[in-house]
């Protein structure tokens, strides 16, 4: 839970002559001054700047992106007074960091973390985010695709779920980046069922990234470890 009570906090960081906001302290930077907020980070990380979907993204946003040295994407904004360049990985380390210290709100210290990322991520795209946690000073244990973030939360706390006949359930993910969707049985969201099975069910068969060319996607189980991101993929398309 944010700051403000509410249950969900947006991706969302703002930029000033005096200070930096983040989550929903920066939600009126996209009103007052949307050249300096940045959002949509999702699509901007571990992608390199010469790829077609992020020329046409770019077109789109209102805060400027150039190209980096190593051909990645750098966002441009007014910060302290001064032009000032940050990667998607340090902008998205900054929201980890917000995320974090509202966990530590209870008074309890966050040293692991757990991420979720979409489900047609690319390899790069996902040590993005593995670098993301490290700027953020937080051991990330396991990247999990959204969908099946969703399954298992769906799981734990449906306590009504039958022990008969599987009762299956699609999770549709409509967000700002993409367009997600997870077909699971109850099997699968079951919290007390074995966590083979679970693992071996919990694959999602059919993600389309809003605005991209069938990028690749982890074959097998969607929960992976860091060790087992270099595994092989497939295309969306295939």
């Amino acid at each position: 839970m944010c700051a403000r009570g509410a249950q969900e906090t947006p991706s969302l960081v703002s930029f000033g002559a005096k200070n930096r906001q983040l989550g929903t302290d920066a939600e009126g930077g996209l009103s007052i001054s949307p050249k300096n907020t940045i959002f949509q980070l999702k699509r901007l990380l571990g992608k390199k700047f010469s790829a077609p979907d992020v020329q046409e993204d770019i077109q789109r946003l209102p805060f400027q992106v150039k190209e980096g040295p190593d051909g990645g994407c750098l966002v441009v904004v007014d910060y302290l007074g001064e032009r000032t360049a940050f990667t998607p990985e340090q902008l998205m380390a900054m929201l980890l960091v917000d995320m974090k210290a509202i966990a530590e709100t209870d008074g309890s210290p966050v040293t692991d973390c757990v991420l979720s990322v979409p489900t047609f991520y690319t390899e790069a795209e996902r040590y993005a985010m593995l670098n993301a946690a490290q700027i953020a000073g937080v051991n990330c244990l396991r990247l999990i695709n959204e969908t099946t973030a969703t399954a298992l939360a769906y799981g734990i706390y449906k306590t009504d779920l039958p022990e008969g006949e599987p009762v299956n359930v699609v999770f549709v993910d409509v967000g700002a980046d993409a367009f997600q969707v997870g077909p699971a049985g109850s099997d699968v969201c079951a919290a007390a069922r074995p966590r083979a099975r679970r693992r071996r069910h919990c694959s999602v068969y059919y993600s389309k990234p809003a605005a991209s060319a069938a990028p690749r996607q982890p074959k097998g189980p969607a929960l992976l470890s860091p060790r087992t991101l270099a595994a092989g993929g497939v295309r969306t398309d295939e």
